[in-house]
């Protein structure tokens, strides 16, 4: 194995872990880390339509909110849902503690 070959299963392997981490932070309540390791885990690989679910589903401020749903969008045009969500923030139509990254993560998830 090449030593860059070498370099990018590190990287692969600390995103890895640094999701899971964060999931597990979520699962315990503890948002702000699992936030923290989320962004970490951006920084290593930022083309992963998961990974701004999960920060959607813990950021609170609607400037943060539009940047996760952007990024899905982007990663994912055909994401109705998001398209949506993203609509209704940017023309205040929607409650920003009801915007939730739960049903982004379900691709049959039925949209108008």
């Amino acid at each position: 194995m090449s030593v860059e070959a070498e370099k990018q299963n590190k990287r692969i392997e600390k995103y890895q872990h640094l999701i899971e981490l964060g999931q597990e932070a979520y699962r315990r309540g503890e948002s702000q880390r699992a936030h923290r390791l989320w962004r970490q885990a951006a920084m290593i690989q930022s083309d992963d339509e998961t990974l701004w679910q999960l920060l959607l589903s813990v950021v609170t401020a609607k400037d943060d909110r539009i940047i996760c749903l952007t990024n899905i969008l982007t990663l994912n045009p055909h994401n109705h849902l998001a398209e949506k969500m993203l609509r209704a923030i940017l023309h205040g139509e929607i409650d920003m503690a009801s915007v939730s990254a739960a049903s982004l993560s379900d691709p049959d998830t039925p949209s108008d």
